[in-house]
């Protein structure tokens, strides 16, 4: 039980380090870092950061190397960002007044930071309607949410 402990001690220490290099980098193109470690009902935003008025979600993923980061994003953790910048995006409607997008910045054991801008789009609602149509109870309530959720995916997209 102590080494789980100590595993998770660890990941969570290269995970802040990841978090403060991708900012720093951030930081040193122009953007303004916004938000960090966001918690949200729907989950936890890495970084917020805004550029003359574009706003990007950011996930930052720490591994060995480069390759291993950039698969490392699944699409349901896709849809937890989607969800979470729905709420974020809210409470804070000026944010991004010139759009908004999902970058994906990686760092490789050397501290190396990559960036995927504009990694992927919020449009693509399938893998979370399809969680919603499964988990939900009643046929007219599972549809509901199925186009309620797309409706807001698809309305959070014009905005990016």
């Amino acid at each position: 039980m102590l080494d789980r402990t100590r595993r998770g001690q660890d990941a969570d220490r290269r995970g802040r380090l990841a978090e403060d290099a991708a900012a720093a980098a951030l930081e040193q193109d122009g953007w303004t870092v916004m938000a960090r470690r966001l918690r949200t009902p729907a989950g936890e935003i890495d970084l917020i950061v805004e550029r003359e008025g574009l706003l990007a979600i950011v996930e930052v993923k720490a591994r060995p190397r480069l390759a291993e980061a950039a698969a490392s994003v699944s699409p349901r953790q896709q849809a937890r960002l989607v969800a979470a910048a729905d709420i974020v995006l809210a409470e804070h409607p000026a944010w991004g007044a010139h759009g908004v997008r999902f970058d994906l910045l990686l760092v490789d054991a050397a501290g190396v930071v990559r960036r995927i801008s504009d990694a992927f789009r919020g449009g693509d609602c399938w893998p979370r309607a399809l969680w919603l149509f499964l988990s939900a109870s009643r046929f007219a309530f599972r549809w509901f949410r199925f186009f309620a959720i797309c409706s807001a995916v698809s309305q959070f997209e014009l905005l990016g």
